[in-house]
């Protein structure tokens, strides 16, 4: 009987991987009700033709800009000196 408290099917060890389960799935249940609002609004601002967001569409999804357009792209992380030194040259 105390086999079955500690390590059965219904015992603490099964609990606690269980528990720590649970708690995974909450965070990807989380992540994903995120990731649905977000793609609920993109269908929302497509669906009410949306001009601003269309045109940043297109011109991300086919990579299109005109001669006087900069374009910035998104970059995470620290500069080094050489990036730093191309931004300061371009916005000159």
């Amino acid at each position: 009987m105390g086999t079955n408290l500690i390590g059965g099917e219904r015992g603490l060890a099964s609990y606690f991987e269980k528990r720590e389960l649970h708690q995974e799935l909450i965070l990807k249940e989380s992540k994903i009700n995120e990731e649905l609002q977000d793609l609920k609004h993109k269908i929302k601002l497509i669906s009410d033709n949306d001009l601003d967001y269309l045109d940043m569409m297109y011109r991300e999804k086919l990579r299109y800009g005109t001669k006087d357009e900069i374009i910035i792209k998104r970059y995470i992380g620290p500069l080094d000196k050489k990036q730093t030194e191309e931004i300061k040259s371009i916005i000159k």
